[in-house]
């Protein structure tokens, strides 16, 4: 009906459904909840496919629902804000994933991030507005079901209050979902029974759309999921995120209810929303027994989730050498995720379990299963970048030894100790040059570490470099800028003092526009850099090409406060 009104051009979707929905909430006839909820997620599944493509069309699905459905019924208002809740979640594990993985400009774009990130911000203000007391029962509830979450909009205290939980799931008609909560052995399959009479139980599904299974799986002994299974309960039932029970198993370090799972039926090759089949979440959480059952059990080695990543990839990243030398043996070694990485690229990025054990998981991926240790991904990346950027020291000294180009370049020209120097890695650019990385090396906009350094307000490396011998009064061939013009223009005010001290040209001149370190922080609005230089005698009244002062370049980007510190000194003012 919405959509014959809206073809006839009197308003759009959201107008329609404005214009109807709150009428028929009054008089009573608006359809079930179920129905509404169904409507919602069905716009929102068909962007679910390519999830990095269309998350912001599903943001919208889903912002435009809660709109909708605010002020109506509260189980509505309950399963909308559990719909929004559970995308935002997931809209925060993809950016931390991406983050973590350092994944910038290939596979998924900047821009692609950008828009996660204001999709992101678009529902913490939606739901900013929700009743902090319903938010904070969606949390406990995430905590309950062990997968609790840091959401930007409400911290709550750990460990969850479960009782207050059980009488808000008892209220809700949830009483077979409490069952699954019960570690006591008060006649569980009786309890079991009686739920199914009344509300069908096992198929009752709470506002996550978890069914008493699920509870069963994270909180509960083999006895009683024995005896939840023997009721023939749907194992694969799927909740908000795509998840069957069977993908929650595979998160946990023991077999024995992934095999009760698989007995009772369960799809082994199930996807979830991110693409992930069990194997994946067996691969990711580093349980090596999960995954050699799994893959006996026929599971799909070589499946790949939604970045491009197989199991061999989770392996590698969880830093696991039993995971991934459950994978390996099946495994194609040479698969690449849609950022062109292979296993060994995620291997030496990953943060989890001991460095031992990591450089363990590299010397089989280069040793044995012959990864190709130069392997460069779509930003021409090599594993050495990643361990550099990364901290490991340790894995940069395995590579380094095993021969790798400790000169190679990525798209931007950046080479490891760019970016060691970047990250600020002290440890890790001490070992390039002395291992004889060339230190005065330029990027393809001609920064030299150096430069790098100054520009982020690495002070250590800073010294380092220095200490190393470095041009501290080199200049970027494009521009002719030098490392002061850097730390300026930034203002980093520890780097401006700390070269000037070690005798840098206060005075230097950029070829390209004749500006002063002084012209650079008071066009930019750095006051403590501008106070800084002025005290050491910077020159006030030095002109850049264009004929300004200090004093005119903050008046001309509109820096009040660089005006009022520069205009005693002006003659311009004067």
């Amino acid at each position: 009906m919405v959509q014959d009104i809206q073809g006839t051009g009197l308003g759009s979707l959201e107008d329609v459904y404005l214009a109807i929905i709150s009428p028929l909430s009054i008089e009573r006839k608006l359809p079930q909840p179920d129905a509404i909820i169904e409507l919602a997620r069905k716009h929102a599944n068909t962007h679910k496919q390519s999830r990095q493509l269309r998350q912001s069309e599903m943001t919208s699905v889903y912002l435009w629902f809660i709109r909708v459905v605010k002020g109506l019924q509260e189980d509505i208002m309950i399963q909308a804000l559990a719909l929004m809740m559970d995308h935002l979640r997931a809209s925060i594990d993809t950016l931390e994933l991406l983050e973590c993985q350092h994944v910038h400009g290939s596979g998924i774009h900047d821009s692609g991030i950008q828009l996660l990130k204001r999709d992101r911000e678009k529902i913490t203000k939606v739901l900013q507005d929700v009743d902090a007391g319903v938010l904070a029962f969606m949390l406990r509830l995430y905590q309950l079901q062990g997968r609790p979450w840091n959401c930007p909009l409400l911290k709550l205290p750990s460990p969850v209050d479960a009782s207050y939980l059980i009488r808000k799931l008892r209220d809700l008609g949830l009483d077979v979902h409490v069952w699954a909560l019960d570690r006591s052995d008060r006649s569980p399959t009786s309890v079991l029974l009686r739920g199914m009479e009344n509300v069908r139980g096992l198929e009752k599904r709470d506002m996550l759309d978890w069914t008493p299974l699920y509870y069963t799986i994270q909180h509960q002994q083999d006895g009683k999921l024995a005896s939840c299974l023997g009721q023939r309960p749907d194992v694969n039932a799927r909740d908000l995120s795509g998840r069957t029970p069977l993908h929650y198993a595979c998160q946990g370090l023991t077999t024995s209810k992934i095999q009760l799972l698989l007995q009772a039926g369960a799809d082994i090759n199930a996807r979830d929303d991110a693409g992930m089949a069990p194997l994946h979440h067996a691969a990711r959480s580093g349980s090596g027994e999960g995954v050699r059952l799994l893959i006996e059990a026929g599971a799909d080695v070589n499946a790949v989730d939604g970045f491009g990543n197989a199991p061999l990839h989770d392996a590698a990243y969880a830093g696991s050498k039993a995971t991934l030398m459950g994978c390996l043996e099946y495994a194609n070694v040479k698969l690449r995720n849609h950022s062109g990485r292979t296993a060994l690229h995620l291997a030496v990025i990953g943060e989890k379990g001991s460095v031992e054990e990591r450089q363990e998981v590299v010397k089989v991926l280069m040793e044995r299963a012959g990864v190709d240790k130069e392997a460069k991904e779509f930003m021409n990346l090599t594993p050495l970048h990643l361990a550099a950027l990364s901290r490991h020291k340790a894995i940069v000294k395995l590579l380094v030894e095993q021969g790798v180009d400790k000169e190679a370049k990525d798209i931007y020209g950046d080479r490891p100790l760019h970016l060691a120097t970047r990250f600020g890695h002290q440890a890790i650019v001490k070992f390039l040059i002395e291992q004889g990385t060339d230190k005065e090396a330029g990027d393809k906009y001609g920064r030299r570490p150096l430069h790098l350094a100054a520009e982020h307000g690495q002070e250590n490396v800073v010294k380092l470099l220095i200490e190393q011998g470095t041009d501290k009064e080199a200049k970027r061939y494009r521009g002719g800028m030098r490392p002061l013009h850097f730390a300026a223009e930034h203002g980093q005010e520890n780097i401006v003092k700390l070269l000037i001290e070690q005798g840098a040209d206060k005075e230097a001149k950029c070829e390209v526009s004749n500006e002063r370190p002084l012209h650079l922080a008071a066009r930019k609005g750095h006051e403590a850099a501008v106070k800084f230089l002025v005290e050491q005698g910077a020159d006030k009244e030095a002109r850049d090409y264009s004929g300004r002062t200090p004093y005119e370049a903050a008046i001309e980007a509109d820096k009040k406060d660089i005006c009022a510190t520069l205009r005693p000194y002006s003659l311009t003012y004067s």
